[in-house]
């Protein structure tokens, strides 16, 4: 064996084997079998191999990660989400990293950051910060928005108008006049588009419509949107998202009122959770699987080039769940 620095070559020749493998073995052993990558690494160690250098990442050279940025990986929704891009990934041969910001604006901006060089492309799934932040990553990567819209970037959002407007027109039907809606964060694309469309649909309808701004879209959030309501109740409730309607109802079936007999509630997601509570829960359900599943073959398709300019956004539609937590007003 020659004298002097020992070379990925003198590893090889001890191990037997190519100088490939040892260089698999030591920068990606799951590529090598689990022994033969043991073997080797003891061999280089005996012979005090060190790699002359420790190669960095070049934005030319493709990593095989699509990363999903997921404002809050606590809320069922975002892990269906995730499931769903997880497996068009999987089928398209790539692997997912998933970031939770947390509903932080300012925790976001600094993951994309430091996220930026390892992913080949990036899917944001209700966002929180500004435009300008996306656009500065879409610069470098591709970049799909799921229900948001960024001018000029692809993006895959659910029609809300739909299902609620078929849960106004539910609470009407039930005699319901005035509703209350818990607020989500303000910071959401989408708590200004469900806001917009019932507001329109109530006036249209001749409903009153109230809004409390709830502290988080969560089912503490929902739950301590209670006292304000009882101090001005309605006959009725549309929340923000499923989490919040869940938490709003515990509270106050703990406090004595009766859901629906003497408020009905109606969520906004369609998530599992709400149709195994009790009474479960009347909500507006969103396609978010098929709408995970899309938004990762689009940004795949940019990866791999095979897309041409921005088309159109991808707009599902949403529908009325109507289960038992919606009843004639009294």
């Amino acid at each position: 064996m020659a004298q002097g620095r020992v070379t990925i070559s003198d590893v090889a020749l001890a191990a037997g084997v190519s100088v490939s493998t040892v260089s698999r073995a030591l920068s990606r052993p799951g590529r090598v079998n689990a022994e033969t990558a043991k073997r080797i690494r003891l061999i280089a160690d005996e012979l005090g191999y060190r790699s002359e250098t420790v190669e960095s990442f070049s934005r030319d050279q493709p990593s095989g990660l699509i990363a999903a940025f997921i404002a809050d990986l606590r809320n069922p929704l975002f892990s269906d989400l995730a499931h769903s891009i997880q497996h068009e990934c999987l089928r398209s041969g790539y692997g997912l990293m998933i970031v939770d910001t947390e509903e932080g604006n300012v925790l976001e901006r600094k993951l994309a950051s430091l996220t930026l060089p390892h992913a080949d492309g990036f899917v944001f799934l209700s966002s929180r910060v500004s435009d300008a932040t996306i656009r500065k990553v879409a610069q470098t990567k591709p970049v799909v928005m799921v229900n948001r819209t960024v001018r000029g970037l692809q993006s895959v959002i659910a029609d809300c108008t739909g299902g609620i407007g078929e849960a106004v027109d539910l609470l009407a039907g039930l005699g319901h006049r005035e509703i209350t809606y818990l607020a989500g964060p303000e910071a959401s694309w989408s708590e200004s588009t469900r806001w917009q469309a019932l507001y329109a649909k109530c006036a249209a309808a001749r409903i009153r419509l109230r809004r409390i701004n709830a502290t988080a879209p969560t089912g503490k959030g929902g739950a301590l949107a209670v006292e304000p309501f009882l101090a001005n109740p309605t006959t009725a409730v549309f929340a923000y998202n499923d989490l919040m309607a869940i938490g709003f109802v515990n509270e106050l079936r703990e406090r004595g009122v009766d859901v629906p007999g003497s408020v009905s509630v109606v969520g906004f997601d369609g998530i599992e959770l709400g149709s195994l509570i009790s009474p479960s829960l009347t909500s507006v359900a969103t396609p978010w699987r098929e709408m995970g599943r899309q938004s990762a073959k689009l940004l795949i398709d940019q990866v791999r080039h095979r897309s041409v300019g921005i088309s159109r956004p991808v707009v599902l539609p949403t529908r009325l769940l109507a289960r038992e937590t919606t009843a004639a007003a009294k």
